[in-house]
């Protein structure tokens, strides 16, 4: 029998297999329509795993393997992934508002029509993502990137500047920006 806990220490969701790794007692929870709402699955391998519509708000996902893990439509408010591996994971439609991606590993996820509103991008990598109809914070403005693209963003020090946004926003305010955008805006609170 395989128990997930929330941050605190409760169990939320019990497998009634005995010999069910941690990645089949998820899917069974996502499956049953369980909520995993501050799910502990900090260093979870979830490779490959089937997560359409998860219920993972502010859960700690922090260091888990998702590499090729479906997660469409998934509610990951808040949730921490801070340097998660979501190599070539399927985050379309996904709810990731406020989520901690500090490191993560995005190259080649699909994050088409994502709300990463608030989200702290810094230091993620990015490349091949596509980030098509994603919606993204810069300051108090919500952004949705229009442009078809898988091209690689510029990365500096707090998270991704796409090479557009940038140039769209140097004259912001009327005056030129000096410093990387994402200096200002995209750090944590």
């Amino acid at each position: 029998m395989t128990k997930i806990k929330n941050i605190y220490g409760e169990v939320i969701f019990t497998s009634a297999n005995r010999n069910d790794t941690s990645k089949e007692s998820v899917e069974q929870a996502v499956e049953a329509n369980v909520s995993l709402m501050k799910a502990k699955l900090r260093d979870a391998n979830l490779q490959e795993a089937n997560l359409r519509g998860a219920k993972l708000r502010e859960a700690d996902l922090q260091n888990a393997d998702l590499w090729r893990a479906n997660l469409q439509n998934a509610d990951l408010w808040r949730a921490n992934l801070q340097n998660a591996d979501l190599r070539g994971a399927d985050l379309q439609d996904a709810q990731m508002q406020r989520a901690d991606l500090w490191g993560a590993k995005l190259q080649g996820a699909n994050l088409r029509g994502a709300d990463l509103q608030g989200a702290d991008l810094g230091g993620a990598k990015l490349q091949g993502a596509n980030l098509h109809n994603a919606k993204i914070t810069i300051g108090n403005r919500v952004f949705t990137l229009k442009e078809e693209t898988n091209v690689a963003p510029e990365v500096w020090k707090y998270g991704p500047v796409f090479s557009k946004l940038y140039r769209a926003m140097r004259g912001f305010g009327g005056r030129r920006i000096k410093a990387p955008i994402v200096d200002l805006f995209f750090r944590k609170d």
